[in-house]
């Protein structure tokens, strides 16, 4: 899987399903450092801190989830897509006291 992430480092789902395997082997501050990669990569502004976003949000890490959806939808105002996933995420799964307290950033 390594492998894979370093002759396409530009492949997201490689850094994905890397840090998919440090995280299910109990090695979560490794899967979170290779997730992180995501930051830097993407073909739109804030395309990387979506997807790091989405990755955060199904691993449960709330916070750090919401930090990420926030900052993709600060580089990318006018994104539909960031900002309606983000607003998505936020009514599906967030409470109320949480939900409220992020809808400014949208």
């Amino acid at each position: 899987m390594g492998r894979l992430a370093r002759l396409e480092p530009r492949e997201q789902g490689h850094v994905v399903s890397l840090g998919e395997f440090y995280w299910t082997s109990g090695d979560r501050a490794r899967a979170l450092s290779t997730w992180d990669q995501l930051l830097d990569m993407g073909q739109e502004p804030g395309e990387g801190s979506f997807v790091l976003a989405e990755v955060l949000a199904d691993h449960g890490l709330e916070n750090e989830a919401a930090r990420a959806y926030e900052d993709a939808v600060a580089a990318a105002p006018n994104s539909a897509r960031f900002g309606q996933a983000y607003a998505r995420w936020l009514e599906l799964g967030e409470t109320d006291d949480h939900a409220e307290s992020h809808a400014g950033a949208l």
